[in-house]
């Protein structure tokens, strides 16, 4: 009786032991499904992915210039702000003597769109605004000289010149040097943008006989070192941009002169001017080889 008791027990533990076993197989099984489940279904959405990143190929080829035989293509852009503070406007220069009689590259159409011409085609750009080789220095301060009664009003305010060697970036900031009456304080008809908002500023304060003090400060960038055009001809003491956690960022060291009238800030315009750093280029006799900063601060 005893062997034949064993003999069940031993039989029942095999029967629970195989019963365990397929038990973790099965739980196996399930698993591996799954996994494969999970890996199907991941290789189904990369291949979802795939092809809407193809449909996406194929809208941006779609809408792609293309070049048929030898004729250019065109492409648009558009670089507008009027919504904005900030506001571009883009100025083509006349051509020089030696230029006349070649293809012109860049052209003005209209008032607010520029084209362009290059080897690989067309480009037309719109911007805020855009002012031909006839404009003058007049017509552009007409467009940006509001920022002088924005500064008036307590409002800080900017512009800001960039193009390439020899594209009038002085002469429409300063004007003609060629004329002897650029800083007098008469209206002159080739000066620029600074020496008519100088004006500017000095009659609206005049007007709204506003007690206050005008500061001003000029600098050079020249070979990534800032100069004080004011102080430091020879470009002997570089400065230092610093932050504050207050004003935030500012030049150390920089000098700052008070002036009362447009007469005595314009004379410190001509001095900073004549003291820039200059020599002759391919593209234009007295380039200029540094960028400028000419700041007014009014309390």
């Amino acid at each position: 009786m005893k062997q034949q008791d064993k003999t069940r027990q031993d039989k029942t533990r095999q029967d629970r032991t195989r019963q365990v076993r397929a038990s973790g197989r099965s739980k196996k099984k399930e698993q591996r499904r799954g996994e494969k489940e999970g890996t199907q279904s991941n290789n189904n959405n990369r291949k979802i992915e795939g092809k809407v990143e193809k449909e996406k190929k194929k809208e941006r080829k779609a809408t792609q210039p293309i070049m048929i035989g030898s004729a250019p293509a065109t492409t648009s852009h558009t670089v507008h702000s009027s919504d904005e503070a900030i506001k571009v406007y883009v100025r083509v220069r006349p051509q020089l003597g030696r230029e006349l009689g070649a293809e012109v590259a860049t052209r003005a159409v209209g008032r607010e769109e520029v084209e362009v011409k290059s080897a690989h085609g067309i480009v037309k750009c719109k911007f805020d605004g855009v002012f031909g080789p006839e404009a003058t220095n007049s017509a552009v301060y007409d467009a940006v000289g509001e920022c002088a009664q924005s500064f008036v009003k307590g409002y800080n305010a900017t512009c800001f010149a960039y193009g390439q060697t020899g594209s009038g970036k002085t002469f429409t900031m300063f004007g003609d040097d060629e004329d002897p009456t650029l800083y007098s304080s008469g209206a002159s008809d080739s000066a620029g943008i600074i020496p008519r908002a100088v004006r500017d500023v000095f009659t609206h304060m005049r007007k709204s006989k506003a007690k206050c003090t005008a500061y001003v400060s000029f600098l050079q960038i020249y070979n990534e070192k800032i100069f004080d055009l004011l102080r430091d001809p020879g470009r002997i003491h570089p400065l230092q941009v610093k932050e504050d956690a207050g004003t935030g960022f500012y030049v150390d060291g920089l000098s700052e002169f008070g002036v009362s009238s447009a007469f005595d800030c314009l004379k410190l315009v001509r001095i900073g001017d004549d003291r820039r750093a200059v020599r002759s280029t391919n593209m234009n006799l007295m380039s200029s080889r540094s960028h400028t900063v000419f700041q007014m601060v009014m309390e």
